[in-house]
């Protein structure tokens, strides 16, 4: 262990000079690396885990907590709350609006806007008029 700040390539490079051995067969490992982790002994299990049908192992969440109707209407509720803190930061207007309004007055869509009424090909005038003769 050293007590000064050093890379794992300075020290794999000075011992393997100082050792007179190829750097291919040294390795350097930081305290605490999560590769000695994975080298740790782990207890043996009987049987996988997936086999067990009540999952002992994960305890009892609540999944309602994680997703469904509940949950994504707790969630847009809690962005809709981030957004208007945000806009209040801003110093933006917030319109309060009740459910009666948005029924009332539900606003306008690309629908109700008249659109795509004219012909792209056809013009009112053509730009070249060929008559066809009787041979004359």
């Amino acid at each position: 262990m050293v007590n000064y700040p050093t890379t794992q390539q300075e020290l794999t490079e000075y011992l393997a000079t100082g050792l007179g051995v190829s750097r291919q067969k040294l390795v350097v490992v930081r305290p605490g690396e999560p590769s000695e982790q994975y080298q740790e002994q782990t207890p043996q299990r009987e049987g996988a885990l997936l086999d067990d049908p009540t999952y002992k192992e994960a305890g009892d969440p609540k999944f309602e907590n994680y997703y469904g109707d509940k949950y994504n209407s707790g969630f847009v509720k809690e962005l809709n709350d981030i957004l208007k803190l945000q806009r209040k930061a801003r110093g933006e207007e917030i319109p309060e609006s009740k459910a009666d309004d948005i029924i009332k007055n539900p606003g306008q869509t690309s629908n109700d806007i008249p659109q795509n009424n004219t012909s792209p090909v056809a013009a009112k005038e053509p730009a070249y008029v060929i008559k066809a003769g009787n041979g004359k």
